[in-house]
C-alpha cells in the first residue's frame, strides 16, 4: 500500500468524520510528501530504518487525531434524534481510514523506544515526524501547542534537539 493512500480520502469523508480541513485536500500532507519536502528544503533525507520508525509516528499521530475527533463528536452527537443512523455511516467511514493507519503500524498508544549510537538518526526521524504532525494539525484546522504530541528522551540534551523534554519531567502536572 502506497503510504499517501491514508489520507487520500476526500473532503467529504473526512468531514463525516468530524476532521475539518482547513485547506483543500489535494495540499493535506502526506507522510511520504512532507519527508520528501524536508528532503529538499532541509536536505534531511531519512534512511529506511528512519523512515519505517518516522512512519509509525505519524500514523499514531493521525490515528489519535481521529479517534479524539471522533469522541468529542460522537459526545456532541449522543441523544440527537436520527444520530443513530449517521453513527453507522460515519463509522464505516472512521473504521477505513483507522484500518490503513493501523496497516501502516499507528498505535492507539504509541509508547516508542528508539535506540542506536550517536549519529544513527534517531532525533532526525522524530524531527521530520514533528514536522508533518504539525503540518497535518494545521491542515485539518485544528491547535497545535507544546501538548499536541509529546515527545521525550531519555536526557535533556536529546529532547531539547527536537523540542521535546526529558521523560521524567514530563509526567509532571
Amino acid at each position: 500500500m502506497d503510504v499517501d493512500d491514508v489520507i487520500a480520502v476526500d473532503d467529504c469523508e473526512w468531514l463525516r468524520i468530524g476532521v475539518t480541513p482547513a485547506i483543500l485536500s489535494s495540499l493535506m500532507p502526506t507522510i511520504n510528501g512532507v519527508a520528501e519536502k524536508v528532503h529538499k528544503e532541509k536536505g534531511i533525507l531519512l534512511d529506511r530504518i528512519q523512515y519505517v520508525a518516522y512512519k509509525i509516528i505519524c500514523s499514531s499521530f493521525m490515528l489519535n487525531v481521529i479517534n479524539e475527533t471522533w469522541d468529542r463528536r460522537m459526545l456532541h452527537m449522543s441523544g440527537m434524534v436520527g444520530s443513530e443512523d449517521i453513527n453507522e455511516e460515519e463509522k464505516e467511514i472512521k473504521n477505513k481510514i483507522v484500518d490503513k493507519l493501523k496497516k501502516m503500524g499507528g498505535k492507539d498508544q504509541l509508547l516508542m523506544f528508539i535506540t542506536g549510537p550517536a549519529g544513527a538518526g534517531k532525533s532526525t526521524a522524530v524531527e521530520v515526524a514533528q514536522h508533518f504532525c504539525f503540518e497535518f494539525i494545521r491542515a485539518v484546522g485544528q491547535h497545535w501547542d507544546e501538548t499536541t504530541f509529546l515527545y521525550t528522551a531519555m536526557t535533556g540534551c536529546a529532547a531539547s534537539l527536537y523540542g521535546g523534554g526529558h521523560i521524567a519531567l514530563s509526567w509532571l502536572p
